[in-house]
């Protein structure tokens, strides 16, 4: 993964990553996190590994991935890196192969890795009306439109709105400062989260990171589709290219998720110019119910980029 780039509160990760007596990091790519890391083990990428893939507790099928492009240098396959670490540390269960694991695996299936190798592909026969037999996977086996699982907990057993804790109406001392929802998770077809921004194909497609905005809002910022605009939250700011378009409410700015830039210079390829997550916040309060961090609809506002600040920009 690269957390600096797809984790709320991007300096505070940077923060936690140098505080740590060590890092180290898998990758196919020397990305912003893999820059900081103490050990960087190169990954194999997927057509070079034999996989088993699949979810045999749920859809009960499996696919046999046979490896089809040949390993060049060091790359492993991840679960190999993790079966090594765990023998030199003598970890519980370290003696196990990965082809035991495997098998662990597939047991629910009642056959063998190298069965599921002659075979290639396992797709039990499709029963309708499962639940007729055995009810449906909820502790009453009826559909439940009410959770009786949230409701043994304490939790509310149907859905309900809450405010977000960052909100013009939870806070509207910021409101002034920040009048804007931000929107954070805006993926584009180019990208998968933060990868592929190395791929000169797709970077030709989408050079730059954008913020989309409304024309009311354009309008009041003075600004046009392909001004550099600064976006600011109460954690810090971004610069990023605008997409004026009426496609988006009236009063909201969607950020593009996982920009950094491997065409400049290490080691942090500026993760921190126009990645989301320096705008987002990691703080409590938490979702009651399963602990996660507020990530959109936090407050916002926007900039036009002065010709010096950009003139400076372009020098550095």
């Amino acid at each position: 993964g690269n957390p600096l780039l797809t984790l709320a509160n991007s300096r505070q990760v940077h923060d936690a990553l140098c505080s740590l007596d060590l890092l180290v990091v898998t990758d196919l790519f020397m990305t912003p996190t893999a820059a900081m890391a103490d050990y960087v083990l190169p990954a194999a990428f997927w057509p070079e590994v034999e996989q088993v893939i699949g979810y045999p507790l749920v859809a009960e099928n499996m696919v046999f991935a046979q490896q089809k492009a040949t390993r060049h240098g060091e790359c492993r396959q991840d679960e190999w890196i993790m079966d090594e670490i765990s023998k030199r540390l003598s970890l519980p269960g370290s003696e196990e192969s990965l082809t035991d694991v495997i098998n662990q695996r597939l047991a629910p299936l009642g056959m063998t890795y190298e069965q599921l190798q002659e075979k290639g592909w396992v797709y039990p026969e499709h029963i309708y009306y499962k639940y007729q037999g055995k009810g449906f996977r909820t502790r009453s086996k009826k559909i439940e439109l009410s959770s009786s699982a949230l409701a043994r907990l304490g939790y509310d057993p149907l859905p309900s709105y809450l405010e977000p804790s960052e909100s013009p109406v939870s806070c509207p001392d910021l409101r002034a400062s920040f009048p804007y929802i931000l929107i954070t998770g805006a993926r584009k077809k180019e990208f998968f989260h933060s990868e592929q921004r190395q791929v000169a194909s797709l970077r030709r497609l989408r050079p730059e990171p954008q913020a989309e905005l409304h024309p009311d809002q354009a309008q009041v910022h003075d600004i046009r589709t392909g001004d550099w605009i600064l976006v600011r939250s109460p954690r810090g700011s971004i610069r990023v290219k605008a997409l004026v378009t009426d496609t988006i409410r009236s009063g909201t700015v969607s950020v593009d998720h996982g920009w950094w830039f491997p065409e400049k210079e290490g080691p942090d390829f500026g993760f921190l110019e126009a990645n989301a997550n320096v705008l987002t916040n990691n703080g409590p309060p938490y979702d009651p119910a399963f602990g996660t961090y507020q990530l959109r609809g936090l407050l916002c506002t926007v900039q036009k980029e002065k010709r010096e600040e950009r003139k400076d920009d372009e020098a550095r």
